[in-house]
């Protein structure tokens, strides 16, 4: 829908921010790192009582949703990592992924 459009029908378009935009990047490559799927994650995040659909994971990750702060901490607690590296500037992220024998795969 356009802006004109959303607005026609009582809804504002979705403005997300600079901040909201490494959320959603980090999103998508935490998850990825870990090799979940939106329906894993949803599921993690739905055995924690905090629902969101994997459908509204993918609009999170493509900028379309908004999170508030409970699903921030949910998404934080989902991935097992501090709040901080969803909020980071993606291209300071390093993500390590730990391997079954120990080791560090960067």
């Amino acid at each position: 829908m356009t802006e004109t459009t959303d607005r026609q029908y009582g809804r504002r378009a979705v403005e997300i921010g600079g901040i909201g935009r490494n959320v959603a990047t980090n999103l998508r490559r935490l998850r990825d790192a870990r090799n979940l799927s939106t329906r894993d994650l949803s599921a993690l995040l739905a055995k924690a009582g905090r629902s969101i659909p994997a459908s509204g994971i993918t609009r999170i990750e493509k900028c379309e949703r908004r999170v508030d702060v409970d699903d921030f901490a949910a998404l934080a607690s989902a991935l097992n990592v501090e709040p901080s590296h969803l909020l980071a500037d993606p291209a300071l992220l390093v993500i390590e992924v730990r391997i079954a024998s120990g080791g560090v795969d960067r």
